[in-house]
């Protein structure tokens, strides 16, 4: 996985992704609503992971009321966090997480749509729970087998997804209590190849592939889609596939 690539891709993204990031908009509504289920109070202190433009940090500010909130990318987002960083005890920090040294003593760390591109989940479980007070959350979604299936299908170029069990093997073995798994599956509606590509491409999820569209690949692509995705009112579908999981420390 070429991290270089991801940045490059996402940064170019950013000027879009609030309009076209249908899909992960509502996995943050989702990931809100499962959190308030086992947040009773306000949190001390919150960190994410992967914040993007801070569609999710908006959210979890309104819910939760940190008292401290540091917010992360592995992409430089200041400029899409002027108005959440205004908070004197808000911050946010550009680093690659697996790399970062993460701050202690959190009560709430937590993550939408960001650890499909992690090298070592594993190894990052366990600094997570390290970093994390006694009794403190860990929660996160991110994507399953299904995700973009149509893309994967046709072009062969697919992340390694785990699946919910495995997650939770990995958490548990850490010292992890699990307290939530859901998965969904979120399908949009297109109405040509082309312009889900357009979607990949405005959202940034096309981190992983280095595909070059000729006019006749594209071509190729479109009808097999087509022939293979096209749904019963002539659209065409693309498949998110998140996986919701909270832990307890």
């Amino acid at each position: 996985m070429n991290k270089e690539l991801i940045i490059n891709r996402f940064s170019k993204a950013a000027h879009s992704y609030d309009n076209d990031a249908v899909a992960q908009k509502k996995i943050t509504l989702n990931m809100i609503h499962l959190l308030q289920s086992y947040v009773e109070d306000e949190m001390e202190k919150i960190v994410e992971i992967g914040c993007g433009t801070g569609i999710y940090s908006r959210l979890l500010i309104d819910a939760f009321r940190p008292k401290e909130l540091i917010i992360n990318d592995i992409c430089k987002m200041e400029q899409h966090l002027t108005d959440i960083l205004t908070n004197k005890n808000y911050s946010f920090i550009a680093h690659d997480a697996e790399q970062w040294e993460l701050p202690q003593q959190i009560d709430l760390l937590t993550s939408c749509s960001t650890f499909q591109w992690f090298h070592d989940l594993d190894a990052f479980f366990q600094k997570a729970y390290s970093a994390l007070n006694e009794n403190g959350l860990f929660a996160f979604s991110t994507f399953g087998k299904e995700n973009l299936q149509e893309i994967n299908n046709l072009t062969g170029c697919s992340l390694h997804y785990s699946t919910p069990q495995e997650l939770s093997e990995m958490l548990s073995q850490v010292g992890f209590s699990i307290l939530c798994v859901e998965e969904e599956k979120i399908i949009l509606t297109f109405d040509t190849p082309k312009d889900a590509l357009v979607h990949i491409k405005r959202t940034g999820v096309n981190g992983l592939s280095q595909q070059k569209w000729t006019q006749n690949t594209l071509q190729r692509f479109s009808e097999k889609y087509i022939e293979i995705f096209s749904t019963e009112n002539g659209k065409i579908s693309l498949t998110y596939h998140p996986i919701y999981i909270i832990a307890k420390k």
